[in-house]
This record gives structure tokens, C-alpha cells and sequence, in this order.
């Protein structure tokens, strides 16, 4: 046993020997009936104990259990946190994603992109009426393709 074994005893468990642990009693009394300094550490610690003690038994007054009541009341009328919010904002951005996903990818069954040097001469020459009505049916069909209910959809609505 040390001098800081026994000064961590005394802090931990009060000034009483009989709170402090067993294998270590004998040896910890020993040695603070040998210290001066240690025996002082043990009446400010028998000193503590007293005003715990005191404290301890004092009577709660009516008023402390009712203002006690009335602070759980207004705690409990705190509405909770949104705990949903964090969620919603990811599957809201996945969702964004997605849309952008579909309205940047061409639609199925549509050629691949021409060559660079395809669209060199294709941009050179002014826009003509049926490439515009090709690029029309084609928006058409893939409006209808993303927003037309299937069957299993509608009978679900």
C-alpha cells in the first residue's frame, strides 16, 4: 500500500473503513495511522460524510416536488426532433439523381450518338423540319415511356 492508494481510498469511499475495500482495509489504516497528512485527508473526508449525511436527510419541501413536477411537464411538451428530416433529404436527392439520370440518357431503341465528325457537318447545316419532327416523336415517346402508368399502376390508384 502507498500514499496515493490511500488517499485514492479515502476519496473514493469517505473517511469510514468499513466502506473501503476488504484486501485493502488493514494496509490503508496502517499506513494513515503512520501519516499525519493522511489522517488529515481522513477528517476532511469524516467532515464531508457528516454534510452528505446531513444533506441526505433533510425533507424535500411540498413546493420542491411540485416545481420539479411542473419542469418534467414542460420537458415532456417539448416536441421531439425531426429524426425524419436527415432521410427525406437523401431519398429526395436520390430522386433528383435518378430523374437527372433519365432525362440525360437517350431512350431505348434510339441510335447512338453520331460521330464527331458527323455532328461537325450536321451543325454546320441549318436544322431542317423532319430532324426536328424525328427529335419530337422521339421526346413524345420517351415522355410517354416515363410517365405513363402500366396497368399494375393504375389499379393500384
Amino acid at each position: 500500500m502507498d500514499r496515493n492508494r490511500a488517499q485514492e481510498i479515502i476519496a473514493a469511499y469517505g473517511a469510514d473503513a468499513g466502506r473501503w475495500p476488504p484486501a485493502e482495509r488493514d494496509a490503508a489504516l496502517a499506513l494513515i495511522a503512520e501519516d499525519k497528512a493522511l489522517r488529515a485527508e481522513q477528517d476532511v473526508a469524516a467532515s464531508l460524510d457528516r454534510e452528505l449525511a446531513v444533506w441526505a436527510m433533510a425533507t424535500v419541501h411540498t413546493g420542491d416536488v411540485a416545481a420539479t413536477a411542473a419542469a418534467d411537464a414542460a420537458l415532456a411538451a417539448i416536441p421531439q426532433p425531426r429524426r425524419w428530416l436527415p432521410t427525406a433529404i437523401l431519398g429526395g436527392s436520390i430522386a433528383a439523381s435518378l430523374f437527372a439520370a433519365v432525362m440525360i440518357l437517350p431512350a431505348p431503341g434510339s441510335d447512338p450518338a453520331p460521330d464527331a465528325a458527323t455532328q461537325i457537318a450536321q451543325s454546320s447545316v441549318p436544322a431542317a423540319a423532319p430532324i426536328q419532327l424525328a427529335q419530337v416523336e422521339q421526346d413524345v415517346a420517351l415522355y410517354g415511356t416515363v410517365f405513363t402508368l402500366t396497368p399494375e399502376e393504375e389499379s393500384l390508384i
